[in-house]
């Protein structure tokens, strides 16, 4: 998308550069991990009694306070426990943040990785090739 950007503007560098920035990252935990929280959200809404917000909209409710006072304490656990997989999961990936964080950007994952392997220097940047 970024190098069609590029072609299609006539720019000397491509717009959105995602690669070795925090963009990057968040952009691709993002996407990879949204299914572990919709998914358990979607199971919690999927099991809601519809007679309690039925009963919520007969006593007089608007669609807002059904669905904050009715509607999301009931799905509170499935969201919940979508949140917490969601995070315990990125806590323990480092797989992305290696294809794309940069030297700068060290978080617990890599700070791990790097302790456990002292052979392998992921915080120093790599060398500049020569032309």
């Amino acid at each position: 998308m970024s190098i069609g950007l590029q072609r299609l503007f006539s720019l000397e560098s491509p717009p959105l550069d995602f690669l070795f920035g925090i963009g990057g990252v968040i952009l691709a935990e993002v996407v990879f991990y949204a299914p572990f929280v919709v998914r358990p959200t979607l199971a919690s809404y999927a099991t809601l009694d519809m007679r309690l917000i039925e009963a919520a909209k007969s006593l007089g409710a608007n669609g807002w306070m059904v669905a904050t006072k009715v509607a999301l304490p009931l799905a509170w656990p499935g969201i919940a426990a979508g949140t917490i997989l969601c995070f315990l999961l990125t806590l323990n990936e480092f797989g992305i943040l290696l294809v794309l964080g940069s030297a700068h950007l060290v978080t617990l994952p890599i700070a791990i990785y790097s302790a456990t392997t002292p052979w392998i220097s992921i915080c120093r940047p790599p060398r500049q090739a020569r032309s």
